[in-house]
C-alpha cells in the first residue's frame, strides 16, 4: 500500500488548494481536498477512492 501523498497548486483565483491522498486501514485511499486560508489548511470535501496512481513526467 502507498503512503499518504498530496498535490498543491495556486489557482488563477490566486488561493493555494491541494488534494490529499491518505491510506485506509481496509485499502483504498480518502481523498482529501483543501483550501488554504491564509494561515492553514481547511478541508472543504472528502471521497473514499479505490485506487491511486500517480504519472510524472520525466525531465530530460
Amino acid at each position: 500500500m502507498a503512503g499518504a501523498f498530496d498535490v498543491q497548486w495556486t489557482g488563477i483565483d490566486d488561493i493555494a488548494r491541494k488534494i490529499v491522498f491518505e491510506p485506509l486501514a481496509n485499502g483504498g485511499h480518502m481523498r482529501i481536498e483543501y483550501r488554504w486560508t491564509g494561515n492553514k489548511w481547511v478541508p472543504e470535501g472528502r471521497e473514499p477512492v479505490e485506487e491511486v496512481n500517480l504519472e510524472c513526467a520525466s525531465r530530460l
